[in-house]
């Protein structure tokens, strides 16, 4: 059964229906994100991490409160969730290729129901993720045959752009194009081929 779900979400993303048939998640949807919300996301990655005895018990954990994240706020703050257990990864010291370890698993676990949150953290990881972290999460959606996931993540950091044109980065509110760049704030995937997702969550495309 887990082999058929794979050959499944594979089947979705070969046919570019990431890019052709996803919708944006809302900008709006990311900025109520605040202060509060991330300091709960940073607990639950904590938490989860606390039983963690090695780099594989650590992925399975980044996975996990990213889930559990997810539940809680919803699918359109996948953006803000993903930028969150980066920043705290990071300052809590775990290993880079860790961390775009465990989101590549907490990627691939969406990305047959929820396409389009898997896009989301594969684009915080190009914007926003170290190249250790960008190449293992890469390495990790490849091995799950998700291809255009690991393209996403390869892309180069984008922060905003006027509008969202074909090859262009797609700006606030904007649509990332055909073969573009990472899209801007509010940037999403209703372009066709390899288009550019949400950037990050202020113009200055820095960390929370």
């Amino acid at each position: 059964m887990r082999q058929t779900k794979r050959n499944k979400a594979v089947a979705v993303f070969s046919a570019g229906l990431l890019t052709a048939a996803v919708v944006a998640l809302p900008a709006t949807a990311q900025a109520v994100f605040g202060a509060a919300q991330i300091a709960a996301v940073q607990s639950l990655l904590r938490n989860a991490l606390k039983l963690a005895k090695t780099e594989d018990e650590q992925q399975l954990a980044i996975a996990a409160a990213h889930r559990e994240a997810i539940s809680i706020y919803g699918h359109e703050a996948s953006r803000a969730i993903t930028s969150a257990i980066i920043s705290t990864a990071e300052r809590d010291q775990v290993g880079e290729c860790t961390i775009g370890r465990g989101l590549g698993s907490a990627a691939a676990n969406v990305a047959l129901t929820r396409p389009a949150v898997a896009g989301e953290i594969a684009s915080s990881l190009a914007n926003e993720g170290k190249g250790l972290e960008r190449n293992c999460f890469q390495q990790k959606v490849r091995e799950q045959g998700l291809v255009e996931l690991a393209e996403v993540a390869a892309q180069p950091p984008g922060v905003t752009g006027s509008t969202g044109t074909t090859g262009a980065t797609g700006g606030i509110g904007g649509s990332g194009g055909r073969g573009g760049a990472i899209g801007g704030i509010g940037g999403g995937f209703s372009g066709g081929g390899t288009s550019g997702g949400g950037g990050c969550l202020n113009p200055s495309c820095t960390k929370l």
